[in-house]
């Protein structure tokens, strides 16, 4: 459905925030 398809595309662009924040 609709949030099905959002929830996966924040949760993606979250994790490649989180990434270089986390490396640090």
């Amino acid at each position: 459905m609709y949030v099905r398809e959002v929830y996966p595309r924040v949760i993606h662009t979250t994790k490649e925030v989180r990434h270089p924040s986390t490396d640090e």
